[in-house]
């Protein structure tokens, strides 16, 4: 990080990425987003923060945090719904057949969520601030655990008070993972 402390892009998309790819990562994070129409993206930076700030996000910064990226987002459900209708639409053996369709519709998906997450980049170095040269908490595991909860319970609290109890078990798996994510690979 550098002096001023503000959040790279780049190595938040690196840790979507490689973090999503962990065992149960991408069914639990799937789950919170079919079932409680928790946003991916958000989850991941939400889990993302915690491991760099080192702090608890406010409902207010949430709340902030969801109306900067509701355009895009709104964006990536329109698409992400096209492709869902398109292919519920063609056959099995079609569907085999347009791999090529397929992975680029995978991939225009991918490239508009790798455009929300340029905005939640941008309101967090806009409203999020980092203290100075901010290492992630790896050797803090119970630390982390307790911020990476609270940031994802604000954000759920935030969305659906009525069901954070049922979402518990998705964090949890996330929140594990997190603890013994590889950050010292991931940097190198």
């Amino acid at each position: 990080m550098t002096e001023s402390a503000i959040f790279d892009r780049q190595q938040f998309w690196q840790f979507s990425f490689e973090f999503y790819q962990q065992d149960n990562i991408e069914e639990a994070c799937l789950k919170l987003q079919d079932d409680f129409d928790l946003n991916i993206n958000v989850i991941l930076f939400l889990l993302w923060y915690s491991t760099h700030a080192q702090k608890v996000i406010s409902t207010k910064q949430v709340e902030g945090l969801l109306d900067a990226i509701s355009v895009a987002d709104e964006r990536v459900q329109e698409f992400r719904q096209f492709r869902k209708t398109f292919l519920a639409k063609v056959s099995h053996q079609e569907v085999a057949d347009m791999h090529d369709v397929r992975q680029a519709l995978l991939d225009t998906e991918l490239t508009l969520e790798s455009k929300v997450q340029h905005v939640i980049i941008e309101y967090a170095n806009e409203h999020l601030i980092l203290p100075g040269n901010v290492e992630p908490i790896v050797e803090h595991p119970i630390e982390l655990d307790f911020v990476a909860h609270e940031n994802l319970d604000i954000y759920c609290r935030y969305l659906h008070p009525e069901t954070c109890r049922e979402i518990f078990q998705a964090q949890q798996d996330l929140i594990n993972t997190l603890i013994h994510f590889p950050f010292k690979e991931l940097a190198a």
